[in-house]
């Protein structure tokens, strides 16, 4: 891609930039190089696809969550009936390395308050862009803040 909308694209940052100006149903001029010769596209845009949203989840975070249940609060001993659970956490990942375990509940994603698995997909759909987000993380009765970088 060299260029999107008559904007030059040096970077994958640069790219990611432009993208976000655009919302679903906007049709975007796009040129490329391939083959050694420019050709230009108009590529209309669509909603991120929930279905996609935990698998992105799971490899850019590191996370796998379901509802948060009454039988996770007594198993897991959480005082929180908002958020979702964490069901797996990728070996290798960010948030493995930091210690984040199944049990733990995700409350927030960046600025948005996460309450059901919906909350949490339209969440990690708006923060895919970023180069990272902000968790608000609970154990127990303790709540801490994690950045996260997006693992691409």
């Amino acid at each position: 891609v060299t260029s999107v909308k008559g904007r030059r694209v040096s970077s994958r940052e640069t790219y990611h930039a432009i993208i976000r100006d655009f919302t679903a149903g906007d049709i975007i001029p796009v040129k490329v190089w391939r083959r050694g010769a420019g050709r230009a596209f108009q590529i209309p845009s669509q909603t991120f696809p929930d279905a996609l949203a935990e698998d992105w989840a799971y490899k850019s975070l590191g996370i796998r969550v379901q509802a948060l249940s009454a039988t996770h609060r007594l198993r897991f001993r959480i005082p929180a009936r908002d958020g979702v659970i964490v069901t797996q956490v990728r070996a290798g990942s960010y948030l493995d390395r930091i210690g984040a375990r199944p049990g733990d509940v995700i409350r927030k994603i960046n600025d948005l308050v996460v309450k059901t698995p919906a909350d949490f997909k339209g969440a990690a759909i708006k923060c895919r862009h970023k180069e990272s987000a902000v968790l608000l993380i609970q154990r127990g009765n303790q709540q801490y803040y994690v950045t996260v970088k997006i693992e691409a």
